[in-house]
């Protein structure tokens, strides 16, 4: 395999694979840590402090579209991302610019209330029969197991938080040695690991938050979890059993 594999100073993992013939280099950055980390009254956690970083450049896509680039970004349960697509020539100002997001702390309280805003607008937006389906099943597999909440959390949880909250979420899981990069394209791996030392060697490490929750109870049956909804013309069906 031509995969090459490093790990920085700090921790950093980064996998690179040249591709040639291509004409975009694609990055992806995850962090290892999502919404089960929420805590039980502030779910919605995790989104919030990945909108937060993102709110205090309003104009990130426009400074990166300027470098024929683009960048796309989300959270689950398990991890948090960010997806950089640029070309050879502007792939070393477009990752400076999404190494500020991460390496240095950011949390500014004007973007934590403009990220609030952004969060309860997506909670408030009416869900899909799918997106109710989902939210139903994973609740009656999970209960009050992490994965059982809904990602965005609901108005009341994200009305608790304080920019605090975002700040420690981000100390505590946005480490070095808690994320990992994957860089393919047309550009050599020597290239790719130089630049990584450059914009993230300064990233710091720390103690690795483990996932230790209490398993979710156990189901001695089959169940069946009916949601009556009278307005709707399709049914949507979901089977499904515990499981990571």
């Amino acid at each position: 395999s031509e995969v090459r594999r490093d790990t920085l100073l700090n921790g950093l993992q980064i996998t690179s694979l040249r591709v040639a013939g291509q004409t975009q280099i694609q990055c992806d950055l995850i962090v290892r840590a999502g919404s089960m980390f929420d805590p039980v009254a502030k779910t919605g956690l995790a989104g919030m402090t990945q909108r937060t970083l993102l709110a205090v450049n309003p104009r990130l896509r426009e400074e990166l579209e300027s470098l024929q680039s683009t960048i796309e970004w989300g959270w689950n349960w398990d991890t948090t991302w960010f997806r950089l697509r640029t070309t050879p020539a502007s792939f070393e100002p477009a990752l400076e610019i999404l190494a500020r997001l991460l390496v240095v702390e950011i949390i500014r309280p004007e973007a934590f209330k403009a990220a609030a805003e952004q969060q309860l607008a997506e909670i408030r937006r009416p869900l899909s029969a799918s997106g109710r389906a989902d939210d139903a099943m994973m609740t009656a597999l999970y209960g009050v197991h992490p994965y059982g909440h809904n990602l965005l959390g609901s108005a009341a949880t994200i009305g608790n938080l304080r920019p605090g909250d975002v700040y420690d979420y981000f100390q505590r899981f946005y480490l070095a040695n808690n994320s990992s990069a994957i860089v393919t394209g047309p550009i050599s791996q020597e290239r790719i690991l130089a630049l990584f030392k450059i914009f993230f060697g300064g990233w710091s490490k720390g103690a690795i938050v483990p996932a230790t929750f209490r398993s979710p109870l156990r189901i001695p049956k089959d169940r069946v979890v009916v949601v009556d909804e009278p307005g709707t013309d399709l049914v949507e069906i979901r089977v499904g059993l515990p499981g990571e």
